[in-house]
């Protein structure tokens, strides 16, 4: 969590500890945690809400602020109420970095607009649009920001958020945003930020908010002792809410509606079109012989007593298992841009790791080992009884790697790639 020293497995830990039955993870402006959260909260029989607090602005193409140099976005918490609301949450965060991308993600109302299906909307208390202008005494502008609000999400999907942290300023925005709930027929909902797990824990997640701002500790907003951001227990909020007992209510019927059901290990294979129209096993099939023909003084060169009835027979068998498991695709696009790459001179790694053991990988010019001469089994790369998605270790010359990655996105569509980052984490030796 961005803001936060909590680490995931041990919030959930503490929530089933304290036996709430459900919890959401709303990380600033990313989904980093999310799937983590979800996998661990539900082995350990907490339900899990997804969502994400986002930053908004009028215009997220736009990349020049008024006022201050680094701009004080206002919020808004979208939690996913259903796989489709999942899907435009990963959909709005998404081109929130990619297109949005000012000091931090953002998006606009009309991609709110675009993607609200599914979504369930919380105000962000006080660090929301109609939280701010109602702490600036500017009600009716809180009043048209309620009805575009209104209209931009489904019947009851947007709540006005109330939070209690002890922080100046927060008590007098939560009765301004009751009151326009009661005269608006908004429903209230009462939630807790969580920046740290216990109240010992305040003095560390200050530590971290002032390395992440690069600020001292003597930063006024940093010597607030009255801090209450730490997970709370349901008698804990009850207490603290007791006299609008509709918001906490509203808290549980948020938890019910949220039902988000996460498939894993369900391989989404890519599509390869074959030039010719003709089918993909039969076009694969093909491919190999005649690669296998390009190949097959090479071979003799290297292995004289090489005899072709093995590498047929070796050959057939892997592409019947290969087939079996649905992977020609995969194979020919992976063979494409390597073939590709070496066209353009583009230096290109021999190939590591289990796929060396596959003759079909070395044929499609995958892979430059002949798995026969080195008695490399193809079944350590891939057969019927392991069933997990082939491996390829391809290394491109790092000066010219851009031109493949760019190739590849050109030919089968920018929506079609992606690109893996390791982030690394705040631990002990950091």
């Amino acid at each position: 969590m961005q803001r936060s020293t909590a680490k995931v497995k041990k919030m959930v830990d503490l929530a089933k500890k304290q036996q709430q039955p459900a919890i959401a993870l709303t990380d600033y402006g990313n989904l980093f945690g999310a799937i983590e959260f979800y996998s661990y909260a539900m082995q350990a029989g907490v339900k899990p809400i997804l969502g994400c607090e986002l930053n908004l602005c009028d215009d997220h193409l736009k990349r020049v602020s008024e006022g201050p140099r680094r701009p004080d976005f206002p919020r808004i918490v979208l939690l996913a109420r259903n796989n489709v609301g999942w899907h435009n949450l990963i959909k709005l965060v998404s081109i929130a970095s990619l297109a949005g991308y000012y000091y931090e993600p953002r998006i606009d109302k009309t991609l709110l607009a675009q993607y609200s299906e599914g979504l369930i909307a919380l105000s962000s208390a006080d660090a929301g649009e109609v939280g701010r202008a109602l702490m600036r005494g500017e009600a009716e502008k809180a009043k048209d920001l309620l009805d575009t609000y209104k209209n931009i999400f489904e019947e009851d999907c947007f709540y006005l958020e109330l939070q209690r942290h002890q922080i100046p300023g927060q008590e007098d925005a939560n009765q301004a945003l009751i009151r326009l709930a009661a005269d608006n027929a908004i429903p209230l909902v009462a939630s807790n930020n969580s920046h740290f797990l216990f109240e010992e824990d305040k003095q560390a997640y200050k530590v971290l908010d002032a390395l992440r701002d690069s600020a001292t500790l003597d930063r006024d907003d940093l010597t607030r002792v009255e801090d209450e951001r730490c997970l709370k227990s349901s008698e804990a909020m009850q207490r603290l809410f007791e006299d609008i007992p509709e918001a906490l209510d509203n808290t549980v019927l948020i938890a019910q509606a949220c039902n988000v059901d996460l498939q894993f290990g369900n391989y989404q294979l890519p599509d390869f079109e074959t030039p010719d129209g003709s089918d993909l096993n039969a076009y694969m099939g093909v491919l190999s012989e005649k690669g296998l023909d390009k190949r097959w003084n090479a071979i003799l060169l290297g292995t004289p007593a090489a005899q072709r009835a093995d590498y047929d027979a070796r050959l057939k068998f892997e592409l019947d298992i290969i087939i079996q498991m649905g992977f020609p695709g995969y194979f020919l696009i992976v063979s494409d841009f390597i073939i590709w790459g070496k066209e353009q001179g583009i230096p290109v790694g021999p190939g590591r790791g289990s796929g060396a053991g596959s003759l079909v990988a070395y044929v499609l010019e995958v892979t430059d080992l002949d798995p026969i001469k080195y008695g490399l089994l193809f079944e350590r790369f891939l057969n019927p009884e392991r069933v997990s998605m082939p491996d390829f270790d391809i290394d491109f010359c790092r000066d010219r790697r851009a031109e493949v990655i760019e190739y590849v996105t050109h030919k089968y569509g920018e929506d079609k790639v992606a690109q893996i980052i390791t982030y690394g984490a705040m631990k002990a030796k950091a």
